[in-house]
């Protein structure tokens, strides 16, 4: 499902009229990307219910395994190119040599199997690997965790976007969001602390090339305390539970609109969108109908720049259908149509920030950690097994070292061939007879 939605057309990208043309142009494509689009899917009962049952079922399979982890046998699937052996023939006697496996085993830290006997062999058995087993069962549990966090991050996400002015105070509800992307169930407020938007600062190498935005922010709370805090872009603050990140600005003009008797219909700042040269928007007059639309530019002496030294905007107003005006407005300057005045006295910088909360993004970084260190131990500490057969033969001792690994054949191949020269490095002339060794096993 989330692979269909990474093929199909994503609606989070692209501006509302385009979506409008792409409906009337594709409209089968248009409802499957609608229906597959991620933000949505993930938050989906869909969804949520087969994650519920994927947790459900990978809760089962853990217990299950570590229930019956002493009564299956981890090696019988493995590919036979798994198992390695080594046969080396010893001059040494089978009780020197026995002692030496039982010494080599142990200095490498090879865990003693059962024991057993045969009329002609002796057998031991090394294991290594048994927490490999853990590690595989903490993997699983850092995945139920991840999948716990996606459950609680679909039920508690929040996110919104607040628009603020230098200047202005806007209080953090939910009503004073100028979009929400994403509600969680249930009632949900926000804290209501008042925002001001003290200053804000881009960083505009040679007039054209972007480097830093800072918005200096004053947080009154209702207590009566007051905090400061300096958002870099694309560096969220904490706060409350909630993350605000600065996403984007523009520039807010002071246009004032009065009659010809003095009265005044507009003064306002107006959040106008865009801050490259050439970006368009428009308003409308309040109680009249008058449409203004606008071209920005910044710097009008240079059409490439970004600082507004010089900022103007060509305007066009339009009364119903009947364009009544054209021409320029520079900041501090005024222009008249129809006995009426509209003067640009200020500008000041917009920002838009992304206020969101996320309950499981703890759930979910703490479940790939964990899942991590469970995978690093199931590698380190994977499951093997060695069988070492010492039989008597006229001229010493055969000895066949074998075994089987989960993982890293190669690898495993060269720790055999170091336990097998460990046993035949490690002879000390044991004392025991081929007969009590025999009857020491089958005891």
């Amino acid at each position: 499902m989330l692979f269909l939605g990474i093929l199909l057309p994503n609606l989070s990208y692209h501006k509302p009229e385009e979506m409008v043309r792409f409906s009337a142009n594709h409209p089968i494509l248009f409802e499957l990307g609608r229906a597959f689009n991620p933000p949505t899917l993930t938050t989906s009962w869909t969804f949520l219910t087969l994650t519920g049952l994927l947790l459900l079922s990978t809760v089962l399979c853990c217990i299950e395994r570590i229930r019956n982890r002493e009564y299956e046998d981890p090696y019988s699937s493995q590919p036979k190119f798994f198992r390695q052996k080594i046969k080396i023939e010893l001059a040494a006697k089978p009780p020197v040599v026995f002692k030496s496996t039982v010494l080599a085993l142990r200095q490498h830290w090879w865990q003693l199997g059962p024991k057993r006997a045969h009329e002609e062999f002796l057998f031991l058995e090394g294991r290594k690997g048994a927490y490999g087993f853990w590690g595989s069962i903490i993997f699983h549990l850092g995945f139920i965790i991840i999948l716990l966090g996606v459950i609680v991050s679909s039920a508690t996400r929040f996110s919104g976007r607040l628009l603020i002015a230098e200047g202005q105070e806007v209080p953090l509800l939910v009503r004073n969001l100028i979009e929400i992307n994403k509600k969680p169930a249930g009632t949900f407020e926000l804290p209501g602390t008042v925002f001001y938007l003290d200053r804000f600062v881009a960083d505009i190498r040679q007039e054209r090339f972007p480097v830093e935005y800072t918005a200096n922010l004053k947080l009154a709370e209702a207590n009566g305390t007051t905090l400061s805090e300096r958002i870099r872009i694309n560096e969220a603050i904490k706060y409350r539970g909630l993350a605000i990140l600065l996403q984007n600005y523009g520039f807010s003009p002071r246009m004032v609109l009065k009659t010809a008797k003095g009265k005044t219909l507009v003064d306002a700042f107006i959040n106008l969108k865009g801050r490259q040269p050439g970006s368009r928007d428009s308003f409308d007059v309040p109680k009249t109908k008058i449409k203004i639309d606008t071209v920005f530019f910044p710097n009008f002496n240079i059409t490439t720049s970004l600082v507004p030294r010089e900022p103007v905007y060509a305007i066009t107003v339009k009364e119903k259908d009947s364009r009544i005006f054209k021409g320029y407005l520079r900041k501090g300057k005024s222009v008249k149509f129809n006995g009426m005045t509209l003067s640009f006295p200020e500008l000041r910088y917009w920002a838009y920030f992304q206020v969101s909360r996320d309950l499981g993004l703890g759930a979910l970084f703490w479940g790939f950690v964990i899942s991590f260190a469970g995978l690093l131990l199931r590698f380190f500490f994977h499951d093997r097994q060695v069988s070492i057969r010492i039989k008597s033969v006229p001229n010493g001792t055969e000895l066949l070292v074998s075994g089987r690994s989960r993982y890293f054949p190669v690898i495993f191949k060269e720790e055999l061939g170091r336990l097998a020269r460990s046993i035949e490095d490690e002879r000390t002339g044991g004392m025991l007879s081929w007969e009590n060794l025999k009857h020491y096993f089958s005891g």
